[in-house]
């Protein structure tokens, strides 16, 4: 996104100076037109704005919201006991993005033990947004694939009394909520994909995944059923 905006002391309109900068809507005493005053996403700096530009940036914030990763907060304490177990192994405090990386993999483990399918689906998601927020779209994409494969699944959340007892992992057809697929779809335009090649990446993915789960879907069903949704989306 183009940073929006001046810092300067000066109307953004016809850039005559001004005695001071204005704290609110203003209009100026040379050109008359409005001068608006908002904080820009990408620096948090507040700049003076056209009113067309005010208009943009208030697009450009909800772009920047809609860009977020949407990863849940995790307690402060189970970060701690993370941070300080990386800190010793690497010999230097981890980054933040290592930190939640380790607990998602311990989370993963955690699901599994627990035959919690509809939790470990959602931190596969969470995955996928880390991934893609530090750059690394191919294995965000893998994580996508993987995390909308088993949404269509409908996995479930049951213990290891009710699988004894007959109860089934996963329960198709489920839901596979909207953002799932705008973050595939997101992840496959920005390695350049064609619709050909993120049929034939999802086809691999999901084949491989299937196969390590059980899953009740093959990868051919759950892409036909896909198909549109992406189309639409693409």
């Amino acid at each position: 996104m183009k940073p929006l905006g001046s810092v300067a002391q000066a109307c953004p309109n016809c850039g005559v100076s001004l005695s001071k900068m204005p704290a609110r809507k203003t209009k100026c005493k040379d050109c008359g037109l409005f001068m608006f005053v908002r904080t820009r996403p990408q620096d948090r700096a507040q700049v003076l704005l056209t009113e067309a530009d005010a208009h943009a940036l208030e697009a450009q914030w909800h772009q920047y919201e809609d860009d977020k990763p949407q990863i849940g907060p995790r307690s402060e304490a189970t970060l701690a006991r993370v941070r300080s177990a990386l800190q010793q192994q690497f010999g230097k405090l981890p980054s933040e993005a290592d930190v939640l990386w380790r607990v998602f993999n311990e989370e993963l483990l955690a699901h599994v033990s627990s035959q919690s399918w509809a939790l470990y689906t959602h931190v596969l998601y969470e995955m996928a947004e880390l991934q893609l927020a530090q750059g690394r779209e191919v294995a965000a994409l893998d994580l996508y694939i993987q995390a909308v494969l088993l949404a269509l699944n409908g996995p479930r959340n049951i213990d290891r009394e009710l699988l004894s007892a007959g109860y089934t992992r996963f329960s198709p057809p489920g839901f596979i909520p909207d953002r799932y697929i705008q973050r595939m779809v997101k992840a496959k335009r920005a390695l350049g994909l064609s619709a050909k090649q993120l049929e034939a990446k999802f086809l691999n993915t999901a084949s491989r995944t299937s196969s390590e789960l059980v899953l009740p879907l093959s990868a051919e069903n759950a892409w036909n059923s896909l198909a549109e949704r992406i189309a639409h989306d693409a």
